[in-house]
């Protein structure tokens, strides 16, 4: 064949390998073909079939609950197939559709498709893309998001995390013909465990700056994610110190590569020592302008309904919390409402739930004219956002938009601080040991929950 074909059927290979089955009634789905749970690259359950006469999802699913059979399912499959399975939200009302697996949001894009490719080909030439580096961790990436540095220091931290920095056994593994030694000490391969913490220059400056015993501590991790969750267990200020010793490292490091006069120690510490203390004045500003601005709730228009919805999750155990609470345009509570949830998969499920939760009070009060506000970032894009959602949510996200069209006239999503969500949140809390079936207020709110209110309302002092 020729070098044209062989690509598009290497590519439709590839885009095999990356799809994935969100399930929605689970009648399209088979069971032990089909990749359909999240588990690594398989996306396969790893229960063997037996003697099971049962094919599809659909199968899996209780009729008159319209949720997962939980007795079928645990009896079924492996315990680690039946609690990912019994994690995975679903909507009879809708259809299975394809996804991405590669990307969150379930979309496809050329860069994931490399990524994927680059993956594929390294683990059947028996090699990984890092040095001895951790894939698939549970990493909570909005850390680095809300380090209190310049964005360029984000991206390099974000860059570091997925090990994308240009060092040069990465150059190397891409088929670039480089001499891969490190440009500042020219007697190991470069890697960015060497280049951070081993290379003989970079241990002076370590030393310099009396945190010999945090590089040690580093250097013992074999990831990078892992060096960033050890950083992340450090006071504010030792994180930022040493996320911008290895960022001016790495800067001192490019000028080098690039040609330019090498630093020496000295001069690397000085240049940290700058920015630090820019660092320290730009932060204590920051404090001064935002103490007495903080953000606080809001009353709705006149005829305009205000919904607010929190989620609370416990990570182990899958088990979650959810609240809401409903208020008119003077701040009074109309209603409110706790309870918890098992099996779900992560925060921004329990924070999807009680969206739900909330705007299913609202329709059966025959409310028309909303506004739902959640501190949850990712739902109140993702709702937001037209189309369908490919995300592991999809099928629950596409559940409250379509509550939304049908059932209101007039629904704004809003992304607020978590300043502004405290009732949702204390309920939320409160849901986590509703374990006896949900709480449900409507009209006669209880006293607890109207002192709660009582704080949001205009012109209550904080």
């Amino acid at each position: 064949m020729s070098y044209t074909w062989r690509s598009i059927l290497k590519g439709l290979q590839l885009l095999k390998d990356g799809l994935i089955w969100r399930v929605g009634n689970g009648k399209t789905i088979n069971i032990w073909k089909n990749p359909w749970i999240l588990r690594g690259d398989t996306r396969r359950v790893i229960t063997p079939k037996g003697a099971s006469i049962l094919q599809k999802v659909e199968e899996l699913i209780n009729p008159v609950t319209e949720d997962w059979d939980e007795r079928l399912v645990r009896d079924t499959f492996y315990e680690e197939d039946a609690n990912i399975i019994l994690s995975l939200p679903i909507s009879v009302e809708t259809e299975d559709f394809l996804a991405w697996h590669p990307d969150p949001n379930g979309k496809f894009s050329v860069k994931s498709a490399y990524v994927l490719g680059t993956k594929r080909r390294d683990h059947q030439n028996s090699r990984d893309t890092s040095t001895s580096y951790a894939e698939g961790r549970d990493f909570d990436w909005s850390k680095i998001w809300k380090l209190n540095v310049q964005n360029k220091i984000k991206m390099f931290v974000w860059r570091m995390a997925h090990n994308a920095l240009q060092v040069k056994l990465n150059i190397a593994r891409r088929g670039v013909d480089l001499d891969t030694r490190c440009p500042m000490c020219l007697r190991s391969d470069e890697d960015s465990g060497h280049l951070f913490f081993k290379c003989k220059a970079v241990k002076l400056c370590w030393r310099l700056l009396n945190m010999e015993d945090i590089r040690i501590m580093l250097m013992a991790e074999n990831s990078p994610k892992t060096v960033l969750e050890k950083i992340w267990g450090f006071n504010t200020d030792n994180q930022c110190k040493i996320i911008l010793f290895m960022w001016c490292w790495w800067s001192a490091r490019n000028k080098t590569n690039s040609g330019e006069r090498k630093k020496s120690a000295h001069e690397v510490v000085n240049d940290f020592y700058f920015h630090f203390q820019v660092w320290r004045d730009t932060t204590h500003t920051r404090k001064t302008l935002t103490s007495n601005s903080k953000p606080k709730w809001k009353v709705p228009p006149e005829d305009v309904y205000k919904i607010n919805c929190d989620g609370a999750f416990i990570p182990g155990i899958n088990k979650a919390g959810w609240g809401f609470v409903i208020r008119d345009h003077t701040g009074m509570a109309i209603a409110a409402g706790a309870g918890s949830a098992n099996f779900l998969m992560s925060a921004q499920h329990a924070e999807a739930v009680a969206c739900l939760k909330g705007m299913e009070c609202a329709a059966g009060l025959r409310m028309r004219r909303i506004i739902l506000e959640t501190d949850a970032a990712f739902v109140a894009k993702a709702l937001s956002a037209p189309g369908v959602d490919r995300s592991i949510l999809g099928t629950l996200l596409g559940d409250i938009k379509a509550l939304m069209y049908e059932e209101f006239s007039e629904c704004i999503i809003s992304h607020v601080s978590r300043d502004c969500n405290i009732v949702a949140d204390t309920l939320a809390a409160m849901g986590l040991n509703c374990t006896n079936g949900p709480l449900l207020w409507q009209g006669c709110i209880p006293d607890f929950v109207t002192l709660l209110v009582s704080g949001d309302k205009p012109g209550t002092p904080d």
